[in-house]
C-alpha cells in the first residue's frame, strides 16, 4: 500500500492543468482537494469545505474563456504554489495571481488574487 505523506507536494504543472481544463472538471477538482478546501476569490469572503468551494470555483470558472494563454509561470516551495499568469473574460485578459497550499498530495487552500481594471492612462511606465 502506498503512503502519502504530509509533506508530498501537489505539483504546478497539475494545478497549471487544472486551470486550463475547459470545461471545468468537477471530478478532477475532486480529486485534487482536501476535504476541509479553502477558497477565496478576489475580495469576496473565504469558502470552506469541499462541496461549497468547488461549487464556487465551478461558478468562477464557468465564464473563463481562457486561462494563462499569454504568460503563465508557476513556483513551488514547500507547500506552496504561486502562479502568475492572465485568465480571459468576456474578451479581456485579467491578470491574476493564485497562491494555493497542499498537504498529503491535495490542495487545502486555493486563493485568487485579480486585477479586472487597467492601470489608469495607459501605458504610464513608457511616460
Amino acid at each position: 500500500m502506498t503512503r502519502v505523506s504530509r509533506n508530498t507536494r501537489f505539483e504546478p504543472d497539475a494545478l497549471r492543468l487544472l486551470l486550463q481544463a475547459r470545461p471545468f472538471d468537477v471530478a478532477l477538482w475532486h480529486c485534487a482537494t482536501g476535504d476541509a478546501l479553502h477558497l477565496r476569490i478576489g475580495s469576496a469572503p473565504p469558502v470552506i469545505g469541499k462541496a461549497e468551494a468547488l461549487l464556487e470555483l465551478a461558478c468562477f470558472m464557468a465564464p473563463i474563456e481562457a486561462f494563462g494563454t499569454r504568460f503563465c509561470e508557476a513556483w513551488a516551495r514547500a507547500e506552496m504554489i504561486h502562479v502568475e499568469t492572465e485568465l480571459r473574460s468576456h474578451g479581456c485578459d485579467i491578470p491574476c495571481t493564485i497562491v494555493t497550499r497542499s498537504f498529503s498530495g491535495l490542495l487545502q487552500d486555493i486563493r485568487f488574487y485579480l486585477d479586472p481594471s487597467p492601470v489608469e492612462g495607459g501605458a504610464w511606465w513608457q511616460r
